[in-house]
């Protein structure tokens, strides 16, 4: 199988999906997708119930890289927010996801911890381009092999423009990042980015992201886009799901309006892997080689 640094000098347009938990990781890789996305604001969301104000720290990222890489052989990129301090904590924090077995990790150049784009009246402040440069250079020479990939994205746009975005990019690519993100909210920032950068684009595809998330994965090739995140999607609708179906048993007191839009049980005993450890079970003796699987 390619690493995914290969597909990626190749030039192969692909497609990511973010994930909540270990089972989703499963699910993501059965239906097709490319790689995995472990962001931030999914990962505190489903481990800690909380908003994506920087609560979960890198120790606890990594153990759910070693969970999801332990069912899944998609390659992980990991939203590695601001880099946890300066350019030794990045140096240090790169070679423990590459140890975990993470594909890669994103940085981007925001500045302090409780602020979040998803509530109005927050705002973080943007890093001095050294700063965040120098970081993006030290995750560049930390990194165990150049198949390791660093992803940066810029958060400036909002607060400073679009010449300031690109500027910034422009020199992350130049101190090591692979990969740019193209953070927009119209199809015409496509265009500017891809005419202003060189080399692979990643853009996320969400509810929120105006009238990108109208666009269909042939328009974002066209656009000149490597890599499309779908961040939040499937887990908004299997969220969705939930509070509908957790209302409805409350309210009815039975199960029955339910089973048609459950999982079929065989299925949820499938993805849990319950096959295999049954076969682990019987090689060693734990349940006779006639017990039921």
């Amino acid at each position: 199988m390619q690493t995914l640094s290969a597909r990626i000098r190749k030039g192969d347009f692909m497609v990511a999906c973010g994930v909540s938990d270990t089972l989703s990781a499963k699910i993501v890789e059965e239906a097709g997708f490319d790689l995995i996305w472990l962001g931030s604001l999914l990962g505190t969301a489903s481990a800690l119930g909380a908003t994506d104000i920087g609560l979960m720290t890198p120790t606890e990222r990594i153990n759910q890289v070693l969970k999801i890489r332990s069912v899944s052989s998609l390659p992980v990129i990991v939203d590695g927010e601001e880099g946890w301090g300066d350019a030794p904590h990045v140096a240090y924090w790169v070679r423990e996801f590459a140890r975990a077995g993470a594909a890669g990790i994103m940085f981007d150049d925001k500045e302090g911890d409780f602020a979040t784009p998803y509530v109005s009246g927050t705002s973080r402040e943007i890093e001095p381009i050294e700063v965040a440069t120098r970081k993006i250079r030290a995750a560049a020479d930390a990194r165990p092999s150049s198949d390791f990939l660093i992803v940066a994205r810029s958060a400036a746009r909002r607060k400073y423009g679009m010449e300031e975005q690109l500027k910034r990019l422009a020199a992350y690519k130049k101190a090591g990042a692979d990969i740019l993100w193209a953070t927009s909210s119209h199809p015409d920032m496509l265009k500017q980015y891809r005419k202003a950068l060189k080399g692979p684009l990643w853009t996320t595809c969400n509810v929120n992201s105006g009238e990108q998330h109208k666009l269909r994965l042939a328009d974002f090739k066209r656009l000149g886009i490597q890599i499309v995140g779908y961040e939040t999607a499937i887990y908004l609708v299997a969220l969705q799901a939930t509070i509908k179906a957790a209302k409805r048993l409350r309210k009815t007191g039975t199960i029955a309006p339910l089973k048609k839009d459950m999982l079929p049980f065989d299925e949820f005993i499938r993805l849990a892997g319950f096959k295999e450890m049954a076969e682990t079970a019987r090689k060693y003796g734990v349940v006779s080689e006639s017990a039921d699987s």
